[in-house]
């Protein structure tokens, strides 16, 4: 994520409001999202798995390289996956005329993983990083037979990445980041869906 007016050496960001809506492009997140469950009754113990992917795309970036004299005009790309594996418990309650519809909630930890692409004024990087992260979600379902039911439902994922890896194709880093600088992909998701239920 490229911070406003700045560009770490290279100088300032002349026109910010590219880098305005460069960051809040990267805020939109399409995720992928599965989970299995064994379920024991109204609860079930079992393994959910998160994809979220973001970019965005700035072209003539405008930069002051502060010598009174010169600027600097590029582009910027970023491409943000992350990738969550982790233990989940999940309840149910069947309610509604012949218990069609049902309420279910589920709570998740594990592990995240972040691979960040980025070409900032021809100058590439790779971010990666590993972080804990959890997962809370609830929503109401409607059966449509016995084995399959329609969902909507809303998640919450959050993590912080405090140590990252950076690589720009000759030297590698491992920085440690702080309280203001810590690169967090914590969102929230909306979500329809299938549900598939083996001997219900």
């Amino acid at each position: 994520m490229v911070a406003e007016g700045s560009t770490g050496d290279a100088g300032s960001i002349v026109n910010v409001e590219k880098i305005t809506q460069f960051n809040n492009d990267l805020r939109w997140t399409p995720s992928l999202n599965a989970d299995v469950h064994y379920l024991f009754k109204d609860w079930g113990l079992g393994v959910k798995y998160i994809f979220n992917t973001s970019s965005a795309t700035a072209t003539d970036l405008i930069v002051d390289v502060q010598d009174n004299q010169h600027y600097l005009v590029g582009d910027a790309l970023e491409k943000m996956y992350v990738n969550y594996v982790g233990l989940s418990v999940s309840g149910q309650y069947r309610f509604g005329r012949e218990e069609r519809f049902q309420f279910f909630a589920s709570s998740s930890g594990g592990y995240a993983r972040l691979r960040d692409e980025s070409h900032v004024l021809m100058r590439n990087m790779l971010i990666t990083g590993n972080a804990y992260g959890v997962n809370y979600e609830m929503g109401i379902e409607y059966f449509l037979n016995s084995n399959f039911s329609w969902g909507l439902n809303t998640a919450f994922f959050w993590t912080n990445f405090y140590t990252v890896k950076v690589t720009d194709g000759i030297s590698t880093e491992v920085k440690k980041l702080g309280r203001e600088d810590n690169i967090n992909v914590s969102n929230v998701n909306l979500t329809t869906g299938l549900r598939y239920y083996i001997n219900k």
